[in-house]
């Protein structure tokens, strides 16, 4: 009954009343590509982990479950060890014969890698990705290549060093790059600095964010100022229009009047707080988000309109950046609950487990009863790890 436990089925179809004895050759989708302009298109990119070649060709793309066959790689293609290959939209959508399609930036979408005989008969499933809706020009991808954390990605790897912002003309030099090794994960400016998610009795929760760069960060689309960020999951609140966030600034955001928290908790008035928020934090944990929005899809389109929320993870350029949740625990004392700030943790774990959001998969009591210091970051991390099964993704 743990989801943890469990995996999809690699044979086609599953394989009821006996075991799964599918062993497709590893061939992971390492890097994808779904919202663009010239001089970039939609890509896929495929990685090779191991030591051997491995021949591809034949093997299918797809974006449904219900068609697998709807791009087939050409015969004869090979990866190298530790090689990458690049599948362009001119290829899965122009250029296809079979069942043409592309990757949906507004809504997410899910890619398909099957492998198949050279009779075109699918033999397993290979590797399956599902994304959320992507800002222009951004790839997500694993990182390292070839681990499970799937991050939004500092900058495109697909094999040239162009951006977005290059000469549309340029697009013929972007389709032929070949992959390479995934650059670092996006990191953004405005983080999740503090949480009190379970506070003693008689106290509040709130949620402190903090814009950790040296630029003005508007917290809406300047194009379309009515279209402001969001805190959503746990809990949801919709900032005000208009809003932006000074270098260097913190704002809070409560579950109660913000001038009544103000004056219980004698916080200064330079300190923007807003709310209430909506919903209550978990006290086992669970995910929050902090998202912004997109820029509305135009017409010809048919979802022509409708705005995409887009992870801050996978956020903008110009200093719009974000996200980053930040523990909280219980210290040695059950009755003395602190919020941990992100700040304080030494530069490496921040590097290393702040870009992912963090999943709790115990309750709170797991995490008193181990009566933990505070005072001791980086043992606090490996203890709640062993006590609690902390997820770090």
């Amino acid at each position: 009954s743990q989801p943890e436990h469990w995996m999809a089925s690699r044979t086609i179809h599953g394989s009821p009343g006996s075991s799964d004895d599918a062993r497709p050759a590893t061939v992971l989708i390492n890097e994808i590509l779904s919202h663009t302009d010239p001089p970039f298109e939609d890509a896929i990119e495929l990685y090779n982990p191991g030591t051997q070649p491995i021949d591809i060709g034949g093997w299918y793309l797809s974006d449904a479950m219900n068609n697998l066959k709807k791009y087939r790689i050409p015969m004869g293609t090979q990866i190298a060890p530790m090689g990458f290959h690049v599948a362009y939209e001119h290829q899965f959508l122009v250029q296809n014969t079979l069942a043409p399609f592309a990757l949906s930036s507004a809504f997410g979408d899910q890619v398909y890698l099957t492998q198949a005989d050279a009779n075109g008969t699918l033999v397993a499933f290979a590797d399956t990705v599902e994304f959320p809706a992507s800002e222009n020009g951004r790839t997500m991808g694993r990182y390292p290549d070839g681990s499970e954390r799937w991050t939004p990605l500092d900058h495109q790897t697909l094999g040239t060093n162009l951006r977005n912002t290059d000469p549309q003309e340029l697009i013929s030099v972007f389709t032929n790059g070949k992959g390479a090794p995934n650059a670092a994960p996006y990191v953004g400016s405005v983080v999740f600095s503090r949480i009190m998610y379970h506070p003693t009795l008689g106290r509040d929760e709130y949620i402190e964010i903090r814009n950790r760069s040296s630029q003005v960060v508007p917290l809406y689309d300047p194009l379309y100022p009515d279209n402001t960020w969001k805190l959503v999951g746990g809990v949801a609140f919709t900032f005000p229009n208009r809003l932006v966030m000074p270098p260097q600034s913190v704002l809070l955001i409560v579950e109660t009047d913000p001038e009544a928290f103000r004056a219980k908790y004698e916080v200064p008035s330079s300190l923007k707080i807003l709310g209430p928020y909506t919903g209550k934090l978990e006290n086992t944990g669970e995910t929050i988000r902090l998202v912004r929005p997109d820029e509305p899809l135009k017409f010809p389109d048919p979802d022509a309109g409708f705005v995409a929320y887009l992870d801050r993870l996978v956020d903008g350029a110009g200093g719009q950046r974000v996200l980053q949740i930040i523990l909280l625990h219980a210290t040695s004392h059950p009755s003395d609950t602190k919020a941990l700030d992100l700040l304080s943790l030494p530069p490496d774990l921040v590097e290393q487990h702040a870009l992912r959001l963090v999943a709790f998969k115990a309750t709170l009591q797991n995490v008193e009863d181990a009566r933990l210091d505070l005072l001791a970051l980086q043992d606090v991390i490996r203890i709640i790890a062993n006590f609690v099964n902390l997820v770090l993704n």
